[in-house]
């Protein structure tokens, strides 16, 4: 199979990226987990005990993720999410290595 590279450019994710990353990352998880021990008694009252399955322990799980596609979204647009979450995608070519015959 022959691919086609002669408009393709790599993309280098910028290098002042980090903070932003980590600021949003460490800022969802760890700042739900500081409401919860700040203020339990509100909290608990407002959204529940938390455990594995409350929606802001996967929304706190999930922080790098989210970070990541918000920062995607910021520097390359939906072009660069288009092109991230290409390889994501099975392709119909890709299908007999997958075992989907």
């Amino acid at each position: 199979m022959k691919i086609n590279t002669s408009g393709a450019q790599p993309y280098a994710v910028p290098g002042t990226a980090i903070a932003p990353f980590l600021l949003i990352t460490f800022g969802l998880a760890w700042g739900i987990l500081a409401l919860y021990i700040v203020w339990p008694g509100p909290m608990e009252a407002l959204f529940g005990e938390i455990s594995g399955h409350h929606p802001l322990f996967i929304l706190a799980v999930w922080a790098p993720a989210i970070a990541a596609l918000i920062l995607i979204l910021h520097d390359g647009g939906w072009a660069g999410l288009r092109r991230c979450c290409s390889g994501v995608v099975i392709r119909p070519g890709m299908a007999f290595w997958w075992g989907c015959r």
